[in-house]
């Protein structure tokens, strides 16, 4: 077996929870959008059925609005999600509004309209 040459290293073993708290979206390859544990915490959505989803083009701001009226649900919510999340297919709407899905991306959940109930993503890192 071949020596390998001494390096000189200061390893640190991660003692974190590996719980993520931050308010973020993944959009995964395929267009399933993947709201964090911490975005549904802070807005409480584990308590809605689905979601319709908005898009304002020229700002690349994505629009969630969490409904558990059964006529206007637009994307169930998938739950039990990995992570204490929320899963939304998403493909159509994203095919759509051409907001490329070929590559897993990340994007901040910046707010929330409150006169609305809609939670703001900003999309302007993932749009071409």
């Amino acid at each position: 077996m071949e020596m390998m040459e001494e390096i000189d290293l200061n390893l640190e073993p991660f003692k974190g929870t590996g719980e993520r708290t931050e308010c973020k979206l993944t959009l995964r390859a395929g267009g399933e959008l993947w709201l964090s544990k911490g975005t549904v915490e802070k807005y409480s959505l584990k308590e809605y059925e689905g979601h319709t989803l908005l898009f304002d083009e020229e700002t690349s701001i994505l629009g969630i609005l969490p409904t558990n009226d059964t006529s206007t649900i637009a994307f169930r919510s998938w739950r039990p999600c990995a992570g204490g999340g929320v899963v939304i297919d998403a493909s159509n709407f994203c095919e759509f509004h051409e907001i490329p899905t070929d590559i897993t991306s990340y994007a901040d959940v910046i707010g929330k309209l409150i006169e609305l109930d809609v939670i703001i993503v900003s999309l302007a890192s993932i749009m071409p």
